[in-house]
This record gives structure tokens, C-alpha cells and sequence, in this order.
């Protein structure tokens, strides 16, 4: 029987996609908005619970309480918002805590993909984006170095990002595990339908719904641009301002049109063998208890 998707407070979000960056979260909230009984927030991160911070996250955030509830359809069963900074634990402490103070009994999705392929990825768009300098085509070595450090999760949120049962425990301190499901995200683009049901059932809302635009796949990050014009504009505290006040698809198509327009590809080197096999040496502890918790497989990773 599928559960049923309700929350004490019925003006707060009771669904979280907490991440990881790079993994589908994307997708997954455009294809969720999708079902008549599912309203995602109109900004996709509004990183709400991220608390009082040392540092500003990436991009655009909501910290009015006012603000944040506005994102939300009212009356909707269920309504969600997808904010990958909620599992960069130890590097933002505290997001699960204050999720359940408020939420108690919220979902929560995690989508994951190879802990490694997920570094490059999300190393790649970092350079496209202007958050990392472009790569040394004489030092291949020093361009990876400089953007993994000692390998430290403490300090280095590019490591936090990719121990997925680290962030899952944060969660387990203050959700009972059957609140929690977690998505490879290579299902979501070669299974897509299947895994869609198996959310919607997760959600309590039909699982059998059907839409065509779930054939669309979205943000495949297969060309990644940047410019400087462009990097001024995500970086211009103006402009993100200005992005907020913008529904969420105007928002992604004028990001589209900026980048089509002052962009230029970036290419990262590839990754020391070294280098690759001290990540899989991390990881692999990780990834097995992840196994474990959630009785995937997780064929096809690299660990």
C-alpha cells in the first residue's frame, strides 16, 4: 500500500531532495512537478535550511521564512523543493536537525551516482561556471591537486558531496530509515518510468501517472559553457537578486540563452589513475555500507 505523504505543518515543504550535486536532482524535481498531486518549489534550491553559515553557499538562497513558504503551492498533498547543499555535512552541519524540528515527518530522496564520475562531473561544471580556475594543459596533475587538496571532507566539500552514507547517517539521527530513499541516478535515465513509480509510490501520490514530458531528458550537462560576461552575471550580486524573482523554468531558460550567447566549451584534464585509485580507496568503505543500507547493487561503479 502506498504511504501517505502528510506533515504536521501543512504550510512547510514535507519532501527533500538533498542531493547529491550532479546526480539527477534536476530532473528529478522537473519530472515530480509533473504530477497533479506534487508541487515543487518555484526556485529548485532555495537552500532554506542551511542555517546560519561561515560562508555563503553557491547561487541564489531564500532565508525569509515568508519567502520560503511562497514557493510552495498551498493544498497540495505534497510539496517539495530539491537543495543539494543539505548533504555537504560536515561542511553545513545541522540541515537534518532543523528539517525534522520543523518537518517531522518529511521525506527525504538522495540521488546518487559513481562517487568518482561525480567529482569529475561536478568538477567540470565548477570550471564552466567560473568557481575554479580553467585547467593547465602542461599540469594536468596540478590542476587536480589544486581542486582536491589532502582529500579532507572537513574542509574540501567536493570529497563531502560524494561519502553518501556519511550524509545519509546525518539523517538517520533524526529520520526513521523508511523515510529515507535513495536513487542511483543512472535509473532515472535508463529507467525512468519504473523509477518514477517506485518515488510516486514513496510520495503516497498515483504512481501510475503518466506524462510526455517524461521523455525529455533534462540538464544532461553534455556541453558546458562559459564566458566572462556570463560568469559576471551568476556571480553579480544583482543578478542573482533579480533571478530570484523569476519562476524557475523563465530562470533555467535565461541562464540557457546567457550561456548560449557569451559562452565558450571547457574541457577538464583527465583524472591521475593515482589520484583515481586513492578516491576509490576513500570511497569504497562508504559505498559498501551504502550498499548494505539500501540493498542496491550499484552496477557499473567505479568502487
Amino acid at each position: 500500500m502506498a504511504r501517505t505523504a502528510r506533515t504536521v505543518n501543512t504550510e512547510m515543504p514535507n519532501l527533500f531532495i538533498i542531493g547529491a550535486a550532479k546526480c539527477g536532482t534536476t530532473s528529478l524535481h522537473y519530472y515530480l512537478d509533473l504530477h497533479p498531486e506534487i508541487s515543487m518549489s518555484r526556485i529548485k534550491e532555495p537552500k532554506y535550511f542551511l542555517g546560519p553559515i561561515p560562508s555563503s553557499p553557491r547561487g541564489p538562497r531564500v532565508t525569509s521564512r515568508e519567502a520560503y513558504l511562497d514557493l510552495f503551492e498551498p493544498g497540495v498533498p505534497v510539496r517539495g523543493e530539491a537543495s543539494v547543499a543539505y548533504s555537504v555535512s560536515p561542511c553545513f552541519r545541522g540541515v537534518a536537525e532543523r528539517i525534522a524540528n520543523e518537518i517531522p515527518d518529511a521525506r527525504v530522496v538522495y540521488m546518487v551516482r559513481d562517487p568518482v564520475e561525480r567529482i569529475v562531473s561536478g568538477t567540470r561544471a565548477r570550471v564552466a561556471n567560473g568557481h575554479l580556475p580553467p585547467p593547465d594543459r602542461t599540469d594536468t596533475g596540478a590542476f587536480w591537486s589544486g581542486v582536491l587538496g589532502d582529500l579532507d571532507p572537513g574542509t574540501n566539500d567536493i570529497i563531502a558531496r560524494s561519502l553518501y552514507m556519511s550524509q545519509i547517517r546525518e539523517y538517520l539521527e533524526h529520520f526513521p530509515a523508511e523515510s529515507i530513499m535513495v536513487i542511483d541516478h543512472r535509473d532515472l535515465l535508463d529507467d525512468r518510468i519504473p523509477t518514477l513509480e517506485r518515488v510516486f509510490d514513496f510520495l503516497g501520490v498515483d504512481a501510475r501517472f503518466r506524462h510526455p514530458r517524461f521523455e525529455v531528458e533534462r540538464n544532461s550537462g553534455s556541453t558546458v559553457a562559459t564566458g566572462g560576461l556570463n560568469r559576471r552575471l551568476r556571480t553579480s550580486g544583482t543578478a542573482r537578486k533579480a533571478s530570484m524573482l523569476l519562476p524557475e523554468p523563465v530562470r533555467k531558460r535565461a541562464i540557457g540563452t546567457a550561456r548560449r550567447f557569451t559562452g565558450r566549451r571547457i574541457e577538464i584534464p583527465e583524472m591521475p589513475q593515482e589520484l583515481r585509485g586513492r578516491l576509490i580507496a576513500l570511497f569504497g568503505p562508504e559505498v559498501e555500507d551504502l550498499r548494505e543500507f539500501t540493498g542496491q547493487k550499484f552496477d557499473g561503479w567505479s568502487v
